[in-house]
């Protein structure tokens, strides 16, 4: 690629091997063939996700949501070692490899001393099915093998019409038993699983154009043609055997009547409509703006690749369909209810990728029983409470559940055991969808009854007031500090939500008697904590003295020591709570003495600019407006996030163990926090106002569309010196720090 480095931004580390190159226009390109297994094209359906490289032949992993096994773990479906006669691909004089995000489609291209091989591979959201295209341009095309490979005991069949099916069936009798949801309960708080994984049938369905011979246990043989077409459909299924024939044979079917031609067309509509739906394009000749729209791309595509609507869990802040591997981990299928999902899931809201939040709320409503069960269990009293960490096994109370055991408590544990401030962060995204899109049946069957319960377990849990204030206490400060006072994550979780959830309730007329008692939590809830963090180190315990800054909480003399080593720390992690106020909530954005304090409170903050892909420092510095700031700083938030060559991201998660550099899966987290910073750059909004380029460089000219939930659809043309242009869905102030620079001119 003959480009200079202002016109492409470089993905992944040089030092590692390939590297990546995004492009305007959307393309993400490997100049050379990726031989490691970190060194990785992918894409997905939202169900079904695959990755692809070329370490000698073609090696595709297909991965699905829902391929659990009777033990409980996720598991690949299959990978499929794809090559030609004459092993093009390991002996290509030339390799390049694309991924044109605007259109979906992975492209390979290997010139050989006989001709070009051409390889295209489409995830088709709209029916779940993976097309694979070989243009074998050779003067003499070579026969196709395909070998498959799996991660857990599979069978493999091929039928009368040559489909071959692999697939994997749980065993009745044989599945994992009950055990805690949650290392930080105890083991009286059992999940019943067996509904979930017994008989559960996951597996692949190939269907090709020409017929194939099995020449091996898991060989398939193709014969020389200049095109093969491989039509993948991934299934998982509780209807047994017969179900998944029948879901892969409908997929395949409908996709053979309609003929190639329509297969590639629908899927580009498809594409098309959905980069309509949200767009940024940033005018920089510099090169200096690059990455912020490679973030933007990179977190859209893949959101929409990993989260579908259809899937039967929500996506968990790693992305499981973009696995690459096929080491096994328990964990995978699990989801983190902390503030670490709000921010994996924000720019969804924005964007206007509502699919993603439908299948985390979905999922939400399905397991509300479990939840309420949960809350009884372990604090002896109503509402329902999201598990720290949850399996995505267990959707409903054990059968055997008493109503009368008494509580287990809550285990004193280390790492956010006693925090329900993610799910309260969570229903304030799910208003801000509701109030941007308009949806009615969402708000009253999905919203309302999660609200209801979710809130009403901090109304329960936190019963004793002081000077008519709630007294939030023992609880954490997120991830760091724990059994501290009204912690400010909490504080700030229910300031920034209960007015969306009580606004939202009155134009739905729901129940006054829901509505008031929502007013008088929000009455009790403590003012934002504010002093000055004495910090001695993590083995010291921390003091709030008297101050105006923006603190962890209000009181943390009870804050619990761990052991660790041959000592006692305070401190679990390095997350900055208290600047929370910023962001998520923006509390503190609009007054001059708050924005003062929290500006303050930023530039003083205790732990700065720790690279792991969760870290929030640039986007506090965009919502503050701090532009230099953001501009030194975030090319190398970019550089540590964006790690893999293809653009996916890393977070704290377990790492390649050959390569600590590189994330076992990659991260959505990592992208959400990533794309934050972008769209707070861009947009912020309140209800009576509208804020148009809050944050962003004077001289660059930028044109968006985004969402909000006052505005509705928002679009914006700014051109330096000439025009600010601004059309809005509904009524709204609008104003921007650069309105002095261009004309603002507002249409709504």
């Amino acid at each position: 690629m003959d480009k200079s480095r202002h016109e492409v931004a470089v993905l992944g580390d040089p030092a590692l091997g390939l590297t990546g190159a995004y492009s305007p226009d959307g393309r993400v390109v490997f100049e050379g063939r990726p031989t490691q297994e970190w060194e990785f094209m992918a894409t997905g359906t939202g169900v079904t996700g695959l990755t692809v490289n070329f370490p000698d032949e073609m090696v595709m992993q297909v991965n699905h949501s829902a391929a659990i096994d009777e033990g409980g773990k996720l598991r690949a479906l299959a990978r499929l070692h794809v090559d030609l006669d004459g092993k093009p691909f390991a002996n290509s004089t030339a390799f390049r490899m694309e991924h044109d995000l605007r259109r979906s489609v992975i492209r390979a291209f290997a010139e050989t001393s006989d001709g070009p091989v051409h390889v295209e591979i489409r995830a088709h959201v709209p029916d779940d099915l993976i097309r694979l295209d070989i243009h074998d341009g050779r003067q003499t095309p070579g026969a196709m093998t395909v070998r498959l490979e799996e991660d857990a005991p599979a069978a493999l069949e091929v039928d009368e019409t040559g489909v071959v099916r692999f697939w994997h069936e749980n065993p009745a009798d044989a599945v994992a038993p009950d055990r805690p949801e949650n290392n930080g309960t105890g083991a009286d708080v059992p999940g019943d699983n067996r509904g979930w994984l017994a008989g559960r049938v996951f597996g692949l369905a190939i269907s090709a154009d020409g017929e194939s011979t099995l020449i091996g246990d898991r060989t398939l043989a193709f014969p020389a043609r200049s095109r093969q077409t491989l039509l993948i459909a991934g299934v998982s299924t509780l209807g047994g055997k017969d179900a998944f024939d029948r879901q892969a044979h409908e997929r395949q079917e409908k996709a053979a009547r309609a003929g190639g031609e329509a297969f590639v067309r629908t899927h580009e509509a498809c594409w098309d409509d959905f980069w309509q739906r949200s767009r940024l394009a940033i005018h920089d000749p510099s090169g200096q703006m690059l990455k912020f729209q490679a973030s933007f791309d990179l977190y859209r595509y893949y959101l929409a690749c990993c989260a579908g609507e259809r899937r039967e869990t929500p996506a968990r802040f790693q992305i499981d369909l973009c696995r690459y591997h096929l080491r096994q981990h328990e964990w995978l299928t699990g989801i983190i209810c902390a503030v670490e999902q709000y921010q994996s899931y924000y720019g969804a809201m924005r964007t206007g990728d509502w699919g993603a939040l439908r299948s985390v709320a979905s999922f939400y409503a399905r397991k509300l029983p479990y939840y309420r069960h949960f809350a009884r269990r372990v604090y002896g009293h109503g509402g329902a409470l999201i598990p720290m960490w949850q399996g995505a096994a267990v959707l409903s109370p054990p059968a055997d559940a008493e109503a009368d055991q008494p509580p287990v408590g809550y285990w004193r544990h280390a790492y956010n055991g006693e925090n329900a401030a993610g799910q309260i962060w969570m229903l304030g995204l799910l208003c801000d969808m509701v109030d941007t899109t308009g949806d009615r049946v969402f708000a009253d069957e999905t919203l309302r009854p999660l609200a209801t319960e979710f809130v009403d377990f901090i109304r329960q849990r936190y019963p004793q007031r002081e000077n008519g204030r709630m007294v939030i206490a023992p609880c954490n400060a997120g991830e760091t500090w724990q059994g501290v006072r009204d912690p400010a994550e909490m504080v700030c979780a229910l300031r920034h939500t209960l007015p969306r959830l009580i606004s939202v309730g009155m134009g739905r007329q729901w129940d006054d008697a829901l509505l008031t008692a929502w007013e008088e939590l929000l009455a009790a809830t403590p003012e934002v904590p504010r002093g000055r963090l004495q910090y001695g180190g993590p083995d010291v315990l921390p003091v709030i003295l008297p101050g105006d800054q923006l603190v962890p909480a209000a009181d943390m003399s009870d804050c619990q020591a761990y052991p660790s080593g041959d000592k006692l720390v305070y401190e679990w992690n390095r997350q900055h709570t208290e600047l929370f106020a910023i962001w998520p909530a923006r509390l503190v954005l609009r007054s001059d003495a708050d924005r003062g304090s929290a500006l303050r409170s930023h530039r003083e903050r205790l732990h700065q600019h720790i690279w792991d892909g969760w870290n929030l420092d640039v986007v506090f510095a965009a919502c503050l407006g701090l532009w230099d700031e953001v501009a030194q700083w975030s090319d190398e938030h970019f550089d540590h996030t964006f790690v893999l060559p293809c653009g996916l991201a890393r977070e704290t998660a377990p790492t390649n163990p050959e390569v600590p550099a590189m994330p076992e899966s990659p991260s959505l987290q990592g992208m959400g926090t990533g794309v934050i910073p972008v769209l707070e750059m861009l947009l912020q909004d309140y209800p009576d106002q509208l804020v148009v380029l809050p944050c962003w460089p004077e001289k660059v000219p930028v044109d968006f569309a985004l969402h909000s939930a006052y505005a509705g659809w928002v679009e914006v043309r700014y051109r330096p010196g000439t025009a600010l242009e601004v059309a809005t869905q509904r009524g709204i102030p609008v104003t921007s720090p650069l309105q002095d620079r261009a004309p603002l001119q507002v249409r709504q």
